[in-house]
Parts: structure tokens; C-alpha cells; sequence
């Protein structure tokens, strides 16, 4: 190969979208509905904060790209958002930590009565492979 094919290849990356669907619990863990492929839970850490553990690691968190709720009535989630904080590529499992907030901008959990997260992660993988 050429001058600069290596500088190509290393920059070839692969991007990978992974969508969890889960179920508020309160108090409790949330249940995961869709993305169990890829998510083997998600457990609440704290008021508001919640662990996603990956079953494979990814090298790079490009971010949580969307999130979305939904519930029987949903007035009850007006304002509310999320944010991936902590990022942990080390041991196993390898999770992302996420918080919700509600429309005061205060930590809130998910209640167990219908309401629902969505939540869309995007990583990067550096493929070195080729």
C-alpha cells in the first residue's frame, strides 16, 4: 500500500447505535423492555440516577445522543431530561451512568406507574482490523 494508507486505516471507525427501552420501578431498578441485546440492566444508583451496564465494552462514548420519555399521561414528564455522567470502560461490566431530571432541573426517578425512558447511546470503535 501507498504513503497514508496506514493514517486511513486508523482512522476508519465504526459507530454504533444502541436504543434502551426501560420501564421506571420508583425506587427500584428500571425494567429493561427493548435494547436487552446489548444492556443486561439498568439499576438506580441514587434519586434520579441510573446505571446502564453494556454486555461489551465499547472504546468511546460519543454520547447519549436522544432521549425520551413517555407515560399514560404525559404531562407528568413535561421538562423532563437526561444526562450521561459518569463513563466507566474499565472492569466488567462496562457502564454508562445517566440522571434524570425533571422540570426543576432537580433529580427525579421514573415512578413505577407507567412512565418510560428511551434512551439512544452512540460509540465509537476504532477499527484497526483492515
Amino acid at each position: 500500500m501507498g504513503y497514508g494508507s496506514d493514517i486511513a486505516r486508523d482512522c476508519q471507525m465504526k459507530v454504533v447505535e444502541v436504543t434502551v427501552v426501560a420501564k421506571g420501578n420508583g425506587t427500584g431498578n428500571m425494567t429493561v423492555q427493548e435494547g436487552g441485546i446489548e444492556v443486561s440492566a439498568v439499576t438506580r444508583e441514587a434519586l434520579g440516577k441510573y446505571r446502564f451496564k453494556f454486555k461489551s465494552k465499547r472504546l468511546y462514548l460519543i454520547g447519549l445522543t436522544s432521549v425520551g420519555f413517555k407515560a399514560t399521561t404525559p404531562a407528568d414528564l413535561k421538562g423532563y431530561t437526561a444526562v450521561a455522567e459518569a463513563i466507566v470502560t474499565t472492569g466488567d461490566p462496562f457502564y454508562v451512568e445517566v440522571t434524570v431530571y425533571d422540570s426543576t432541573f432537580t433529580a427525579a426517578d421514573l415512578s413505577a406507574t407507567a412512565q418510560w425512558g428511551v434512551f439512544t447511546f452512540k460509540f465509537r470503535e476504532t477499527d484497526r482490523s483492515s
